[in-house]
């Protein structure tokens, strides 16, 4: 009987810890949108490209150019693949490549396609023939959908584990 109370109870608790996806919406104003997805167990860390389970970039207006994350996982890159994402602060953190502070890029080595976001200019440039554009600002918007439940509900184990008990202790009487 303390065996199958325990095994509810596990049970109950592993269903409760599971995570979930965490989606994050960017865009540079009139210029390109975007989003990523991570696995909550990551908040509060630093996330980069292999920690996304998707992710898209899509330019609007003359260049319609769209990027995934099948493009970033395809390979053929050097040093201009980079993205890190603060997931405590919900922003993007800036590193210099090659003396160009970048917020984001993903840019094959023949440079024929890819993207790369500089900040210092507020440049981003689409590699496939969008050129250099400038935007005004990047805005960010984090949804991590509904509170996980911190404290478990004792209820649901134990209503489970008494209902459990019950028909043992029925099939006990019956045998």
């Amino acid at each position: 009987m303390k065996k199958l109370l325990a095994s509810v109870v596990l049970m109950g608790a592993s269903i409760a810890a599971q995570a979930s996806p965490i989606n994050v919406s960017f865009a540079f104003t009139n210029v390109a949108t975007g989003s990523f997805t991570y696995d909550s167990s990551l908040d509060g860390t630093l996330i980069d490209y292999s920690d996304l389970s998707a992710f898209n970039l899509t330019f609007q207006g003359a260049s319609t150019s769209s990027y995934d994350l099948a493009f970033i996982n395809s390979g053929n890159f050097t040093v201009w693949n980079y993205l890190n994402f603060n997931s405590a602060t919900d922003s993007f953190v800036t590193n210099n490549i090659a003396g160009f502070p970048t917020t984001m890029a993903a840019i094959k080595n023949s440079f024929g396609q890819g993207f790369f976001v500089r900040d210092d200019s507020k440049i981003i440039v689409d590699y496939a023939g969008g050129g250099n554009r400038t935007y005004q600002a990047l805005e960010i918007s984090v949804d991590r959908g509904t509170p996980p439940n911190d404290v478990p509900l004792p209820a649901t184990p134990l209503l489970t584990a008494i209902g459990l008990a019950a028909l043992a202790l029925v099939r006990r009487r019956k045998a």
